[in-house]
């Protein structure tokens, strides 16, 4: 059996079997006690004891009043209703050092005139009876002393209703709000209560005979709070709650219920139904001297005038459909539930209400959850209500969310699909991160060698140059070159970048391809057409020498350029917010790159011109008459290279895609997978795979098969190259070794790169 607490000091009495009464053995006091003989009836009665104990008068009566609707006839129960309406406290006399009542909630009838405490007296026994008599003597002549103080004071017109003190202590912003309306109405020369000030000269005395001598005199209580726990505090509580009675009693009595920094519907339950305001807006002070002074003025505004007012439609059915759904999605299904009730109420037929009472019954908090945590309402009570009673457009909207409800189980297994496709992600983006570092290895030598038809230029790292595969005066003048940096090279000529951004050039002038650099300086990057060269200089310029029969020369005006190119006839320019520029032969139209937009890396080839885009996708314009340029489905690419009849793309996941000619087969690469680079020759096309060596595609003819001799038991590829009909790999150890028909691409054998 459950232990009973005491009413006074919240200690755990100690009980003798089936007696009413027990004295404490903490605090010291004789009391009586209700004859429960259930756990269930024994914890209620502790907790509204808690309640009353902590002057949550209200809350610990509806208690009582539950345990009285399961035994009618508890003496006890009675007699706590008694406490809480006269707000009875019990505290310790200084002096005695025993626990003496003090009265929180005065009301004109005597205590000895209250139906519980006849009822009380009716079902107690004969010692119960004896202790309710002798308290109630003393709280009668406590409640005739505070009525001949409150009798002596002046009336009040107006009382304010706040939160004096935080839990700290400290004075809170619903006092200085408090004070700042005080001063302002006192201006409409009312009598108004601010405790703050109308108690300022009363210290040491009780305050409960001024505050119910202002609760029964004043015609408006503002109840005004920034916090729901501050309206809820015991003693602001109290205050509003008893002018609430009063309210019913007499109809010119009005409570303003203000509010800041919080939802309207985080009011308690009691004044939420009441015209509140919002003190946070601008016109609120107009606002409420307008409304106090109506109140005060003839023909004033009832309790019941403002019950029913429509002002700014705020106590509308829509309004409170509105905070009903408001703390559903806040989880708060009582305060939802009040709500709707409240609406339904009003308008027993609004479907939403009954579709808000359906959401509460299956405890879902929005749409998204209910999409997502039932199969169907069909069978849901509240849910046949709404269809019921719902206009075409709100059974339109709630038959959609059933009909989406019942696509539940198939959106489970699509989840489910989509987890595993996740995990399958993940996997694939771990593979990915593993490529990534391989490509790093991979890349180390790119830029020291540079090919075009045959001829190579091997950068050392002491920076001079070797070279095969150029007419014996290029290659001697080639060997003179220090300081070099890098490289390009034409079918007619070459040219070298130096570190202080000088240039040098070897190989056939054409009209000054070669003279006309001697001068240049600044120069960042080089590039290499047939007949003219191209150089970008450090301010984002470009300035070019040769021939310029088809313009390919035109560079002069160009401004914020990052990275250049030149094949043939022709000069591209990626600018450094990601559109391109071009210039020269357009016969394929390779120079239509006017529209292109986001591109990070350029590509020039004689007839087209390839743009790298940031989003993974590829721009191709020129010649497409083997579809080179039909690229448009390419995703996820992030590195192309191309070769005279094909274009090869390189996706972060290690596969690859081609475009252009497949009379070798050289476009047979679909099944290839862990590519870390690529290099597209003219009929065949060669993949670096993750493991360090290579993979082949292409015409089984002499070159192919001299290549997959030469190259197919080097492991640890560092680095490959493709050209017309060889191919070019660097291993790890920096050595160079070459396959393929043309017998001068052999002279590179004894080349190897400085690791």
């Amino acid at each position: 059996m459950g232990m009973y607490k005491c009413k006074m000091c919240g200690g755990t009495l100690e009980i003798t079997n089936s007696k009413s009464i027990c004295e404490c053995s903490h605090c010291g006091t004789k009391q009586t006690i209700p004859k429960f003989d259930d756990d269930k009836r024994i914890n209620l009665y502790n907790r509204a004891t808690h309640f009353r104990r902590n002057n949550d008068f209200d809350k610990a009566m509806s208690i009582y009043e539950q345990l009285l609707n399961d035994n009618p006839n508890d003496a006890e129960s009675y007699w706590s209703i008694v406490l809480c309406r006269y707000g009875i406290e019990y505290v310790e006399d200084p002096s005695t050092h025993k626990r003496i009542p003090t009265v929180n909630r005065a009301q004109f009838t005597p205590v000895n005139f209250d139906e519980d405490y006849k009822s009380a007296l009716k079902y107690a026994d004969p010692v119960q009876r004896e202790i309710y008599e002798a308290e109630a003597t003393t709280i009668d002549r406590i409640q005739k002393g505070i009525l001949e103080i409150s009798n002596k004071e002046d009336p009040f017109d107006i009382f304010i209703c706040y939160k004096e003190a935080d839990s700290n202590g400290e004075r809170t912003v619903d006092s200085t709000l408090a004070e700042d309306i005080y001063h302002r109405l006192s201006q409409t020369g009312r009598r108004i209560f601010f405790s703050r000030i109308t108690l300022e000269d009363k210290v040491g005395s009780q305050y409960e005979p001024y505050i119910f001598s202002a609760l029964n005199s004043a015609r408006v209580m503002i109840a005004l709070g920034t916090k729901p726990e501050y309206f809820n505090s015991a003693w602001v509580k109290n205050e509003w709650s008893r002018f609430l009675l009063l309210m019913n009693k007499d109809r010119k009595r009005i409570l303003l219920p203000c509010y800041r920094d919080m939802e309207p519907y985080e009011l308690p339950d009691e004044l939420s139904t009441l015209q509140y305001y919002d003190m946070s807006k601008i016109s609120f002070i107009q606002e409420l001297i307008h409304i106090v002074s109506k109140v005060f003025s003839e023909g004033s505004i009832t309790a019941q005038d403002q019950n029913n007012s429509t002002l700014e439609n705020q106590t509308s059915v829509t309004n409170l459909i509105e905070y009903g759904y408001e703390a559903l999605n806040d989880g708060d299904w009582d305060k939802a539930n009040i709500f709707f009730e409240k609406a339904l109420d009003e308008d027993a037929e609004n479907a939403e209400a009954y579709f808000g009472k359906m959401m509460i019954s299956i405890k879902i908090r929005n749409y998204d959850e209910l999409n997502l945590s039932i199969e169907q309402l069909d069978d849901e009570f509240y849910y046949k209500k709404a269809i019921k009673f719902a206009d075409d457009t709100l059974k339109e909207k709630f038959t959609s969310i059933n009909n989406k409800i019942k696509e539940n189980k198939l959106l489970k297994v699509k989840k489910e699909k989509e987890e595993e496709e996740r995990i399958a992600r993940e996997a694939l983006l771990k593979h990915m991160k593993e490529l990534d570092e391989v490509r790093r290895i991979t890349h180390r030598f790119a830029g020291r060698i540079v090919h075009y038809d045959c001829k190579i230029i091997l950068i050392n790292s002491d920076k001079t140059v070797e070279s095969c595969g150029f007419p014996k005066n290029t290659e001697r003048k080639l060997s003179k070159w220090t300081d070099i940096v890098s490289a390009a090279i034409s079918s007619e000529h070459c040219v070298g970048l130096r570190s202080d951004g000088t240039v040098l050039t070897a190989g056939k002038n054409h009209r000054g391809s070669c003279s006309g650099t001697k001068n240049w300086n600044s120069i960042t990057a080089v590039a290499a057409g047939s007949k003219h060269t191209v150089g970008l200089k450090a301010d984002g310029t470009v300035t070019a020498a040769g021939s310029n029969k088809y313009g390919q020369c035109n560079v002069s005006e160009w401004t914020n350029i990052a990275a250049i190119a030149a094949c043939e006839n022709n000069t591209i320019g990626l600018k450094s917010d990601g559109t391109v520029i071009a210039v020269g032969d357009n016969s394929y139209g390779q120079c239509n790159v006017s529209d292109w937009t986001q591109v990070k890396h350029i590509f020039l080839y004689p007839t087209y011109t390839v743009g790298l885009r940031n989003d993974g996708t590829v721009a191709v314009v020129g010649d497409n008459s083997n579809g080179i340029c039909d690229v448009s489905d390419w995703t996820d690419i992030i590195d192309v290279d191309g070769g005279y009849n094909n274009l090869v793309g390189m996706k972060s996941d290690g596969t690859v895609v081609i475009s252009g000619d497949d009379s070798y087969n050289q476009c047979d690469i679909l099944d290839w997978t862990d590519i870390v680079a690529v290099a597209s020759g003219r009929r065949h096309t060669v993949g670096l795979k993750s493991d360090l060596t290579l993979t082949v595609a292409g015409n089984s003819d002499g070159f192919y098969i001299n290549t997959k001799q030469r190259l197919s038991d080097r492991e640890n590829i560092n680095f490959v190259l493709a050209g017309n009909d060889y191919t070019i790999v660097i291993t790890e150890t920096g050595e160079i070794v070459a396959g393929g028909n043309f017998s001068d691409i052999f002279n590179i054998k004894n080349m190897t790169l400085s690791v």
